[in-house]
């Protein structure tokens, strides 16, 4: 009994903390500034990166006009100083096309859509530069809106994507997207490296983990873009075997609170006899 209830502990641990991973923008020593205003951390983030699916840091809920005037520029975040900031040569990207160099740069775009700006800052007294993402929106006219989006897994409808949904992750699972404006495209990420495309799509983990946080991306005709991210709790977590790696350290901390209790017992059974 006390063997399976370390297994969930750890299983649980491992699925919520997994190695590695960190709050997108946590550690960036830059803040990205759109026209005065600082861009926030992404609320949208994936334990493993995928190349098709790319996740910034940053992304702007301010909505941009076509042609209109932005202006980027950074703000040091500590540790890095205002002072240390002016010694680095800084490079702006938007869609892997726009490239310039400022700490303050003024631009535009002519086309409607999600764009993917990155900031490099490189040194020659660093050795390796460094790169942060963001993302911001330049919508086609000052009336526009995203289209809505409703979601449901396995059927049954989604009401509110802020809430844990219930769900067996050992077997298939049936996620499905749909809109009353048409055109829309989907994107979906299993938070494992694995994407699909498709207004339903099914999928299995192949180790089901607790809890898994998978992502919509839903894309309308302009390449405007959102993300949302589902919470899902596996129902039936455990009735799979766990990898061996999980199995050793649960032997070992098992050994370990055995011989703790034996020592323990030990020591009572020497301060009776005293």
């Amino acid at each position: 009994m006390l063997l399976r209830l370390l297994i969930v502990i750890i299983g649980i641990f491992v699925s919520l903390f997994p190695p590695g991973v960190s709050a997108h923008g946590s550690d960036s020593p830059i803040i990205v500034v759109i026209n005065d205003r600082e861009i926030e951390p992404n609320p949208v983030s994936a334990t493993v990166e995928s190349d098709s699916f790319p996740i910034v840091e940053d992304v702007a809920s301010e909505l941009f006009q076509v042609s209109e005037p932005l202006t980027f520029s950074l703000r040091p975040s500590p540790p890095l100083t205002k002072e240390e900031l002016n010694h680095y040569q800084i490079t702006w990207d938007f869609n892997g096309e726009k490239k310039q160099t400022g700490i303050n740069i003024t631009t535009s775009f002519k086309k409607a859509g999600s764009i993917i700006g990155k900031v490099t800052l490189s040194s020659d007294e660093t050795a390796e530069p460094t790169t942060h993402s963001f993302r911001f929106t330049v919508v086609p006219n000052d009336t526009y809106t995203f289209p809505q989006v409703e979601m449901s897994i396995n059927g049954k409808h989604i009401e509110n994507m802020n809430e844990a949904i219930l769900v067996n992750l050992s077997t298939d699972v049936t996620f499905a997207a749909s809109s009353d404006t048409k055109g829309l495209t989907y994107q979906w990420n299993f938070d494992n490296g694995d994407t699909a495309v498709g207004s339903q799509v099914t999928y299995q983990y192949s180790q089901a983990p607790y809890l898994a946080t998978p992502i919509l991306r839903a894309t309308d005709k302009h390449g405007i873009y959102q993300d949302f991210q589902l919470s899902l709790k596996n129902t039936h977590f455990g009735e799979k075997p766990f990898p061996i790696h999980l199995f050793i350290l649960v032997g070992g901390i098992t050994l370990a609170i055995a011989i703790g209790i034996l020592i323990l017992r030990k020591k009572r059974h020497l301060n009776k006899r005293k």
